[in-house]
């Protein structure tokens, strides 16, 4: 299950996102119906950011205003080069902005 599905099941029925969250044979079956996307970049040599890592805790909500903030801070200083850090990362998801 991708991040942007998450996050529509998360905001648009609460309820169900949270009784998913709290099972942990319906969390273990949601990762475990990721891993065909997962083989899939690991094949193809392509970034996986995904349920199998556990990986989703960059919200898509944040992943759209972390790219807002760093497009206010490349037009501010007029460069398209600075440097940015991350302290602390699992996969790097928010680090490949």
């Amino acid at each position: 299950m991708d991040k942007k599905t998450i996050s529509y099941l998360r905001n648009k029925f609460p309820r169900l996102f949270n009784w998913i969250v709290k099972s942990t044979l319906l969390s273990w079956i949601i990762c475990e119906l990721d891993r065909g996307r997962y083989l899939y970049c690991l094949i193809t040599k392509k970034p996986y950011f995904g349920t199998v890592f556990l990986a989703g805790q960059t919200l898509q909500e944040r992943k759209d205003w972390m790219k807002r903030l760093v497009r206010q801070e490349i037009t501010k200083n007029h460069k398209l080069e600075f440097s940015i850090i991350e302290i602390g990362s699992w996969v790097g998801d928010s680090a490949v902005l």
